[in-house]
């Protein structure tokens, strides 16, 4: 399902991902009137997705967990190696900003034109481009420094 695979692309753990995902077409639904039908629906959706994932990721609750507390949980789901990318996926997109997930995420993975994700993001085009650039940079850094540790060459954060 697309919109809990978002959700846990957005940093919404994996044993509330239904819950969440509840939420998430209950705001469609409440706000389904809103809706401009002259607009593609999967972007809207994502916003939608977007602000109930930020709201999580702002409860007191999360703040106070270690995100490695969930290496167990993750780690016992992984059992290959594609399992182990996403994996290391998820982990790197953790450490982006709220910003730079949500662009990267849209364009790179869910494959959301620039100008539909600008729209959603209520961002300038060259603006949601230009977030594009950022996270792409920012995540090569975070899996190069993964891979290092991975081969034994650097130490982690």
């Amino acid at each position: 399902m697309r919109v809990c695979r978002n959700l846990r692309r957005l940093g919404v753990r994996e044993r509330e991902l239904e819950d969440y995902a509840h939420e998430v077409f209950i705001v469609v639904h409440r706000n389904l009137h809103e809706y401009d039908r002259a607009r593609p629906m999967p972007p809207w959706l994502f916003g939608i997705t977007l602000r109930v994932a930020s709201s999580y990721r702002q409860r007191p609750r999360y703040q106070r967990e270690i995100l490695d507390d969930e290496t167990l949980e993750d780690r016992a789901l992984v059992d290959s190696v594609d399992l182990e990318a996403r994996w290391s996926l998820r982990r790197a997109l953790a450490t982006l900003s709220e910003e730079k997930r949500a662009i990267l995420v849209m364009h790179d993975l869910e494959e959301y034109t620039m100008p539909e994700i600008a729209h959603v993001l209520g961002l300038p085009l060259n603006t949601a481009y230009s977030r594009l650039r950022l996270a792409r940079a920012d995540l090569r850094q975070v899996l190069s420094e993964v891979e290092k540790v991975i081969d034994g060459k650097g130490s982690p954060r």
